[in-house]
């Protein structure tokens, strides 16, 4: 997803203060699908939190859609949600992306 991200032109950061058009990796879980594969075998699903900063000059609520729509086109299976929260000078925007692996 990270590589996803940045082909939007988002520039990737491990800072721990973001700034407009940055993000980072927040956190990522794997954890067991209820679904069995139609082989037997036990599925998973790993979820990404991401954090993205945007000013508020820049905020559009379409930068938003633009990446959730995106994950449709990849080849995995992707869903996605954001939160947006607003902050003194930018707007904080969390998604979450599970994919299944």
């Amino acid at each position: 997803m990270t590589n996803y991200i940045k082909s939007l032109g988002y520039r990737f950061t491990t800072k721990d203060t973001l700034n407009p058009l940055e993000f980072r990796l927040i956190d990522m879980a794997v954890e067991t699908n209820e679904d069995i594969s139609a082989l037997g075998k036990i599925r998973y699903n790993r979820t990404e939190i991401y954090e993205l900063c945007l000013s508020k000059k820049g905020f559009n609520i379409d930068r938003v859609s633009e990446v959730l729509d995106g994950i449709t086109d990849l080849s995995e299976l992707v869903t996605g949600s954001a939160t947006i929260q607003e902050e003194e000078r930018s707007y904080l925007i969390t998604f979450t992306f599970i994919k299944e692996v």
